[in-house]
C-alpha cells in the first residue's frame, strides 16, 4: 500500500517479480505503472497468506488494507462528486440583459427562441430572474420554453411575468430604427448628396458594416 510512486514499484518488482518487471519495458509507461500498482497489492495479499502466523492476525491485516481501500474510495467518490459540482457552477452561463438572452439562443441554436425574442418580445423590465415582458397572446407555450431553457443554461430560476405595459420596441423594430437613423444621416450628408444626385433614381436602402 506504501507503494505510492513509479519509482517504489519499480523497486519493488525488481526485488521480487523480475520477469514481470522485464516484461514492463514492452508495455506504455501508464500501462505499466497501473499493472505494477495491481500485481504489488495481490503480492501483499499473497505475503500475508503464506505468512505463517496467528490467523487472528492475519485478519487484522486484511481489514487494515480493507479500511484503507475503503476510505480512500469514499474520498474519492467526494472529490468526484465535488469536481462534478465546480464543473456545473462553471458551465453556467452569467445572463446579465435581454440581449444576453436572446446571444445564447443564438449560440445554442434556439433558433424559434431567438426569433420569438428578436420580433415578438417586448421588454417591460429586465432584473436578472425576473423578467417582465408585452407579448400578444398565445406565446404561452414559447414562454414556458424560455423559462425551462433559462434555468438550463444560468442553474437558477427565472420568473417571466406577461405585462399589459407597452414596454420598449422590440429588437427588429430598434435595429430597424436605427439603420434608418443611419440612411438619413447618411443622405444629407454632402457626398451623398452629390451621388444621389448624378444618379437620381438611385437610393439607399440600407447601410451594412464591413468586417476588417
Amino acid at each position: 500500500i506504501r507503494q505510492n510512486n513509479s519509482m517504489n514499484n519499480r523497486n519493488f518488482l525488481s526485488l521480487f517479480a523480475k520477469s514481470f518487471n522485464w516484461a514492463g519495458f514492452f508495455l506504455p509507461k501508464k500501462v505499466y505503472q497501473d499493472c505494477s500498482k495491481l500485481y504489488a497489492f495481490c503480492r501483499i495479499l499473497d505475503d500475508i497468506v503464506d505468512e505463517k502466523i496467528n490467523l487472528e492476525v492475519k485478519i487484522k491485516r486484511f481489514e487494515k488494507i480493507k479500511s484503507f481501500f475503503e476510505k480512500s474510495y469514499d474520498l474519492n467518490q467526494k472529490e468526484t462528486l465535488l469536481s462534478h459540482k465546480n464543473e456545473n457552477k462553471t458551465s453556467s452561463i452569467r445572463i446579465h440583459s435581454f440581449e444576453d438572452i436572446i446571444e445564447v439562443a443564438g449560440k445554442n441554436k434556439n433558433l424559434i427562441l431567438k426569433k420569438f425574442l428578436q420580433e415578438d418580445v417586448r421588454l417591460v423590465s429586465f432584473e436578472i430572474g425576473h423578467i417582465d415582458i408585452n407579448v400578444e397572446s398565445g406565446n404561452e407555450d414559447i414562454i414556458k420554453d424560455l423559462i425551462a431553457k433559462l434555468y438550463e443554461w444560468t442553474d437558477q430560476r427565472w420568473i417571466i411575468n406577461v405585462s399589459m405595459k407597452k414596454g420598449d420596441d422590440t429588437i427588429i423594430e430598434k435595429q430597424k430604427q436605427k439603420q434608418d437613423d443611419i440612411i438619413t444621416e447618411l443622405s444629407n450628408s454632402d457626398e451623398m448628396k452629390k451621388v444621389l444626385e448624378a444618379f437620381p433614381d438611385s437610393e439607399i436602402t440600407s447601410v451594412n458594416k464591413i468586417e476588417n
